[in-house]
């Protein structure tokens, strides 16, 4: 046998997949896109990724009716 009893085994590193959510972080710099949590339920709830939206509130924060016109906008380009 090769392996002496005294040295640790390590099983070697899986690669880091980023999620969405921190791709989409990367992409604007490191912050999350400026919502409420109420806005973040509801887009999560409907699967929009706020990255992808351009908030028309104060501060650009991302609105109901931002998430709502971005699947309108959506469904309209899949017809």
């Amino acid at each position: 046998m090769t392996m002496r009893d005294n040295e640790p085994t390590t099983a070697p590193a899986t690669p880091h997949i980023p999620s969405p959510a921190e791709m989409a972080a990367e992409v604007m710099g490191g912050h999350k896109p400026h919502a409420s949590p109420a806005v973040r339920s509801f887009a999560r709830e409907l699967g929009v990724d706020l990255a992808l939206l351009q908030g028309s509130g104060p501060h650009a924060r991302i609105t109901f009716a931002d998430v709502k016109r971005y699947v309108r906008s959506v469904v309209a380009s899949r017809r």
